[in-house]
């Protein structure tokens, strides 16, 4: 019996420490999520765009948004996955085609390509 009762003790033990590493894990992604936010935004803001897309020309330029291509973005609902010839998940990547032209999170252009004002 005494064997025993050390033994469940010790599981016990185990699966509390598991349990508290797992909750302060996430606890750190949260914060860790919540600076980021803090960090980010603003730094849209100061490069004089808070909207999340810009448009990779054929050529590697890329470019801002304007009103219409903004809401084509936001808006829009691709059927079989035709969101693949318009969003590129990579700056480097090519549409089915072969051209580079397409829509690119803001965050995955790499920095030192300029971002051009947008086109009327």
């Amino acid at each position: 019996m005494d064997r025993s009762a050390a033994v469940r003790c010790d599981v016990i033990d185990i699966l509390i420490k598991i349990v508290s590493v797992v909750f302060l894990m996430l606890f750190a992604f949260a914060i860790g999520f919540g600076l980021w936010r803090l960090i980010e935004i603003p730094l849209r803001k100061w490069r004089g765009s808070a909207f999340d897309y810009v448009y990779v020309d054929d050529d590697g330029n890329a470019r801002e948004l304007n009103a219409a291509e903004e809401e084509f973005v936001t808006t829009a609902i691709f059927p079989n996955n035709d969101a693949d010839r318009y969003i590129k998940s990579r700056y480097e990547s090519l549409t089915t085609d072969g051209r580079m032209g397409g829509y690119l999170r803001r965050r995955q252009l790499p920095q030192q390509i300029p971002v051009a004002p947008a086109t009327q």
